[in-house]
C-alpha cells in the first residue's frame, strides 16, 4: 500500500502484510503512523481549447425571402386589367380584336364602321313603272371590314336639296334584301325580296335600293350603313 509523510509529504510503497506501528520518514526523519493513502484516478489534464472548438459556430438565423412574385403579377394584372377597362373602346376599335371576341360568341356589338359602302361602286337610276310613276334605283355594294359573320345594316338614304346642297331634306332607313329583278322593279307598287340576315367574314354584297316617293327638289343622296 502507499503512505504518506504527513510532515513532508513524501511518499512511501510498503507491503500491506506488513504490521507496522510507526514509520520514520528517510527524508525529514519524523515518525508517522502508517495509513493508506487514497489513490485518485488520474485526471485528464485541460487540453486548451480554442473558442471555435469550446463553442458552437453561431450564424445569423436563415430567413425565408419574401414571397413578392405572387403580390407583383397580382398587382400587374390589375392594372393592366384597369387599364384595358378604362381604354376599352380604343381597344374595341381594333377591328381584328373584335372579330375574335364575336369568333368566341362574346356579347360585342358591331358597328356601323365595320361596314363599308364602296363608293366608286354607287350608282343612280330612274325608272318608270307600269303605273307611269317614277322610282329611283340606287345600287352598290357593302364589304363586311369584320372576320367574322355578322347581321347585315340597313341603308340610311339622306336626301339633300337641289338649291341648297347643305339643307337635309329626309333621311330613310331601308333594308338590304335580294336583288330585285326588272319586272320587280318596275312593277307598281313595289314588292321588295326577301331580306338579307348574315353576311360572311370580310365579305362583299352587291345591293339594290328601290326609293318611291323621292322627295321634290331633293339632289345629291348619301348611303351610310345604319345599325339597328
Amino acid at each position: 500500500m502507499q503512505i504518506t509523510c504527513p510532515h513532508c509529504l513524501k511518499t512511501y510503497q510498503i507491503e500491506t502484510e506488513i504490521g507496522v506501528d510507526s514509520v520514520i520518514c528517510s527524508q525529514c526523519g519524523s515518525a508517522f503512523a502508517p495509513e493508506p493513502t487514497q489513490e485518485h484516478p488520474d485526471i485528464n489534464p485541460l487540453t486548451e481549447t480554442t473558442v471555435e472548438e469550446a463553442a458552437p459556430e453561431l450564424t445569423a438565423p436563415a430567413h425565408n425571402p419574401p414571397h413578392l412574385w405572387p403580390w407583383l403579377i397580382t398587382v400587374l394584372l390589375i392594372i393592366s386589367a384597369a387599364g384595358i377597362w378604362f381604354q376599352k373602346d380604343a381597344w374595341l376599335d381594333n377591328r381584328w380584336l373584335r372579330s375574335t371576341l364575336i369568333n368566341i360568341h362574346l356579347p360585342i356589338q358591331t358597328r356601323e364602321k365595320d361596314w363599308l359602302i364602296v363608293p366608286e361602286s354607287v350608282g343612280m337610276d330612274w325608272t318608270t313603272r307600269d303605273d307611269s310613276s317614277r322610282v329611283l334605283v340606287v345600287s352598290g355594294a357593302i364589304e363586311n371590314l369584320l372576320d367574322s359573320s355578322v347581321p347585315y345594316p340597313a341603308i340610311e338614304v339622306t336626301f339633300y336639296s337641289n338649291t341648297q346642297p347643305d339643307q337635309v331634306l329626309e333621311k330613310r332607313l331601308l333594308p338590304i334584301s335580294e336583288i330585285p329583278g326588272t319586272e320587280t322593279i318596275t312593277h307598281a307598287p313595289f314588292a321588295m325580296p326577301d331580306q338579307l340576315k348574315r353576311a360572311a367574314p370580310l365579305s362583299r354584297r352587291e345591293f339594290v335600293l328601290v326609293i318611291e316617293s323621292v322627295p321634290e327638289s331633293a339632289g345629291d343622296i348619301m348611303l351610310t350603313p345604319r345599325l339597328g
